[in-house]
């Protein structure tokens, strides 16, 4: 899997005392994708391999109107209309996602999800100018309910789809992300203007989130389609069919 790093930035001097209230360190940070799924890293790492669509459009770092609402002649919100900048989903995956693993701790309706430290170093609520992208951390859990009793291929296509429904979280944070490990002073200071656009970032992403986590419905097949075009129907209708009849919690996460 690729690796990605961020550039290495000096200790800038100081010309005021030195205590813990002035100071500031920084180190360079590698990015790398671990697997941690035992016996199912095959089915996980196809899921990768099997991207068609490696193309993704990310927020410009310069864009100060990156986060400004825009809406079509119907209405409806276009959250990505000014993420404009190509990357390879394969080149920077491992930037919004660090682990896949397996996580046997049960939780309620869920059978996988996506989780990130965004809110605390690179768009805080407060405000306040966070650690930035080098402390971004990122993971898939795939819970126990995911993993079923079966060898069957149709029990594989649900698996996948699952994979698959977690990876379009990631690269809907990626947009973001990208960018600011691209140039975070940039980043913080147009799109983020010094942390007053936070929470736009945040409703922008839960917006996002609700519309993938619509599931088994169109808007769900639609945003995973978008990457696997020609897999996304046959794992699509498994997941749904499989999970339905074990009686397994449907929600993704």
């Amino acid at each position: 899997m690729s690796t990605k790093r961020t550039d290495r930035i000096k200790s800038q001097p100081n010309s005021r005392p030195l205590n813990w209230r002035n100071t500031k360190k920084q180190i360079p940070r590698v990015f790398k994708l671990v697997m941690d799924v035992p016996l199912y890293s095959g089915l996980v790492e196809e899921v990768l391999d099997t991207i068609e669509n490696d193309t993704l459009r990310v927020f410009r770092p310069d864009d100060q109107q990156a986060l400004h609402q825009e809406t079509n002649v119907a209405g409806e919100i276009l959250v990505n209309k000014r993420a404009t900048l190509p990357v390879s989903i394969r080149e920077w995956l491992p930037v919004g996602c660090q682990l896949i693993t397996r996580y046997g701790s049960p939780e309620p309706h869920t059978l996988a999800y996506y989780q990130h430290n965004g809110p605390e170093t690179i768009f805080p609520v407060t405000g306040e100018e966070p650690p930035g992208p080098a402390a971004f951390c990122g993971r898939i859990c795939l819970l126990d309910a995911v993993f079923l009793d079966e060898e069957t291929e149709n029990a594989n296509d649900a698996l996948r789809f699952v994979v698959a429904h977690e990876l379009v979280h990631v690269f809907d944070a990626m947009r973001f992300v990208v960018p600011a490990v691209m140039d975070w002073p940039s980043f913080w200071g147009n799109v983020l203007n010094q942390g007053t656009q936070c929470n736009l970032l945040h409703s922008c992403l839960e917006h996002k989130s609700l519309f993938l986590d619509s599931y088994a419905t169109e808007n769900e097949l639609a945003m995973v389609k978008e990457i696997w075009p020609s897999r996304a129907d046959k794992w699509f209708v498994a997941c749904n069919a499989i999970y339905r009849r074990n009686k397994t919690p449907k929600k993704r996460g």
